[in-house]
């Protein structure tokens, strides 16, 4: 599991190159995290404590994956306002 980015790293990143890293990162871990939920819900003979094993799991990339995309998001909203107002300035 990856741990968590701060908005400082994303400031430092290009826009392009933050597309990309949504695509290698935060929405990667979101499909992942999909992918995981549909074998536990289709998990056919599987134990009680087996099922509660996959369960934790879950959660806990539930938890990381949710802190990174409102990481990811809150840095491309703060860039965008940057943007904006950079703009509005020009003018």
């Amino acid at each position: 599991m990856r741990k968590a980015k701060t908005a400082d790293a994303y400031a430092s990143l290009p826009t392009a190159m933050l597309a990309e890293h949504f695509r290698d990162g935060p929405l990667r871990e979101l499909i992942d995290l999909q992918r995981r939920a549909m074998m536990l819900a289709s998990l056919e003979g599987a134990s009680d404590h087996e099922r509660l094993r996959h369960l934790e799991t879950l959660m806990v990339l539930a938890m990381t994956a949710m802190e990174n995309f409102h990481s990811f998001t809150s840095e491309c909203q703060r860039l965008a306002s940057s943007l904006t107002h950079a703009a509005a300035e020009r003018h």
